[in-house]
C-alpha cells in the first residue's frame, strides 16, 4: 500500500527515505518469492493453507506486483540512480532513459 501511494500520489520524487521504502517493498516481496515462500510462519504458506489459492498462485501474485514496481521505478527519471548494473569501469548506478 505504502509502495503504491508514493508510486501514483504526485510528489516531489526521489528522496532518500522514499528510495528506502520502495527498495524495502520490493525486497519484502523477494524474500516472499524465495525462502519466505515455506515455513511455519510464512505468509505464502498461510494464504495457501485457506485452500482459496495455491502456493504457485500466491508467489505468482507476490512476483507481480514486485516487478510491475520495479518497472514503473525505472520508467520514472526521478529514481534514475534506484537500481545498480555492472559498467565497463565497475558498477554503474541508475536506469538509462532513451528519449
Amino acid at each position: 500500500m505504502v509502495d503504491e501511494s508514493i508510486l501514483d500520489i504526485p510528489h516531489a520524487r526521489g528522496s532518500a527515505f522514499e528510495r528506502g521504502v520502495l527498495g524495502g517493498g520490493i525486497g519484502t516481496t523477494l524474500f516472499y518469492l524465495t525462502i519466505g515462500r515455506t515455513g511455519s510462519v510464512s505468509d505464502v504458506e498461510f494464504m495457501a493453507e485457506t485452500r482459496v489459492l495455491t502456493k504457485t498462485q500466491v508467489t505468482l501474485i507476490y512476483g507481480s506486483v514486485a516487478l510491475l514496481h520495479a518497472w514503473r521505478i525505472s520508467r520514472d527519471p526521478a529514481y534514475a540512480n534506484f537500481f545498480a548494473r555492472p559498467g565497463v569501469h565497475g558498477l554503474d548506478l541508475g536506469v538509462e532513459h532513451q528519449f
